[in-house]
């Protein structure tokens, strides 16, 4: 990898060029530029790294970095110091065969509309461009009740309940419509992660079919697998010989269900034990510097067998001692590891022998952590959101499901005997440089390229992959 900065009038951008390993037997090297989040605590830009460690393989690419220091804040210093990284930017995006452009859109705006504007941008300067979309939002709210608002007095609200929710216009159905509007002059392209999004594309945007791709999240190749060591951090907990660990992975937040997991401990014998592989997102921690974050506090109370906190009243003296439940303590079964690097991370779940997913419905459409824990070939237990529900089909008899926030259930499922059907995994890295090269009209990858490709890693994996490709 060579990093490289571009600099105009002052202005600089990071892009971080890889070059192709296995080049074609004409020497035609595709060039494709990667517009994403890169190099820093987010997901976009987990992701982006991991693609880049596939694409690379038969493909010259280069990283163009989004600056989340610059792109995501709504300062004025900010918002002008990023039109011009954007601009510089666009400068580029023309030496290249083609763009993708990885749209989630917190990392490039402050604003849906300020990400849809900035997104337009880089289509028209791009001269073939691919979009991945990691959030696809239907851009209609549901009222609540016209009645129900209006007895509340929110007029509009109850007038207007069903109207198009402007963020999310601008979040999906806008960038779709300008992409649809680019596409007569040039190839544009959209990548989604379900089977669901290429059909909302297809019959409610009327993209052409052959327009739209959809592969899930897809993060290891066998180089990466066959690399793993032993996790520290685990090794550090000497935990005794007949623990079972499980693992929760990824930032600490509500949605994840992270909550779930601590109360799910409860139910399970005193071997098992929780590996919290993850923190607060930054900016949840910004904005908690002298307390606790609320909902970690929840979490840490229940650790403590201290239950919720009462309510003030004006009944109980506010120096009266709080009163405490009883309640068994699990500080010695729930183990807090903090965020790790990229190498410890993944030996982390390697080591657990379940990953647990207990998302809520949040309308997300990929998670990173459950790819990851498929194609290390881990036990996973998921809740059965919509998302999951959609990976699944990519993956059928994988994946144990329970109904979301049913720790009951979760916990029967743990301690049920492992449902897994051992069978042959269609989905892999290589299905992903697939999808991204048709996305992009390149030369397809040849036999002797991936067969040279294969042969430098493990052959454990080899056949494996050939098959999946």
């Amino acid at each position: 990898m060579k990093v490289e900065l571009l600099e105009h009038n002052g202005i600089t951008v990071r892009t971080h060029f890889f070059p192709c390993e296995f080049k074609p037997e004409n020497g035609k090297v595709p060039k494709l530029a990667i517009v994403s989040a890169y190099d820093c605590l987010c997901g976009i830009a987990e992701y982006t790294y991991f693609l880049v460690q596939s694409l690379k393989k038969f493909a010259d690419v280069t990283v163009i970095e989004l600056d989340q220091d610059t792109f995501k804040y709504p300062q004025n210093m900010a918002r002008e110091d990023a039109e011009k990284q954007l601009s510089v930017i666009c400068d580029q995006l023309g030496k290249f065969d083609a763009v993708n452009l990885q749209f989630e859109p917190g990392t490039l705006g402050h604003s849906a509309k300020a990400a849809y504007k900035r997104l337009t941008k880089i289509v028209d300067a791009s001269p073939s461009i691919s979009v991945t979309f990691h959030t696809f939002l239907n851009d209609v709210k549901e009222s609540r009740g016209f009645w129900k608002e209006f007895r509340k007095l929110r007029f509009i609200t109850a007038f207007f309940g069903r109207s198009k929710s402007r963020s999310r216009y601008y979040l999906t159905s806008k960038p779709i419509q300008y992409l649809k509007q680019a596409g007569e002059s040039k190839n544009v392209t959209f990548i989604v992660h379900t089977k669901r999004e290429v059909e909302r594309l297809v019959r409610i945007y009327r993209v052409p079919r052959e327009n739209a791709f959809d592969h899930p999240l897809a993060f290891m190749n066998p180089e990466l697998t066959n690399n793993l060591k032993p996790s520290k951090m685990k090794a550090s907990l000497n935990l005794p010989s007949d623990s079972v660990v499980m693992g929760i992975f990824g930032f600490i937040s509500p949605y994840k269900g992270t909550d779930l997991a601590v109360e799910v401990m409860r139910l399970l014998p005193k071997n098992y034990h929780l590996l919290i592989a993850g923190g607060l997102h930054p900016n949840e921690a910004k904005a908690h510097t002298t307390d606790v974050h609320p909902y970690l506090n929840s979490i840490l109370r229940n650790i403590l067998g201290k239950g919720q906190p009462p309510e003030k009243s004006k009944k109980r003296p506010t120096d009266a001692p709080e009163p405490k439940i009883d309640s068994e303590k699990l500080i010695d079964r729930v183990h807090f590891l903090g965020a790790q690097d990229r190498d410890e991370f993944l030996s982390l779940m390697n080591d657990c022998d379940v990953v647990l997913l207990p998302y809520r419905e949040v309308g997300q459409t990929s998670s990173g952590p459950i790819s990851m824990a498929v194609e290390m070939k881990k036990r996973v237990i998921a809740s059965r959101t919509e998302a999951f529900a959609e990976f699944a089909k990519y993956y059928p008899n994988r994946l144990e499901q329970f109904d979301q926030n049913n720790f009951v259930e979760l916990s029967q499922r743990v301690r049920a005997p492992q449902q897994l059907e051992e069978t042959e995994q269609q989905i892999s890295w290589l299905t992903n440089v697939k999808t991204y090269f048709d996305a992009h009209q390149f030369a397809p990858v040849t036999e002797a390229q991936r067969d040279k490709c294969l042969e430098s890693m493990a052959p454990i994996h080899i056949h494996e992959d050939r098959q999946a490709a």
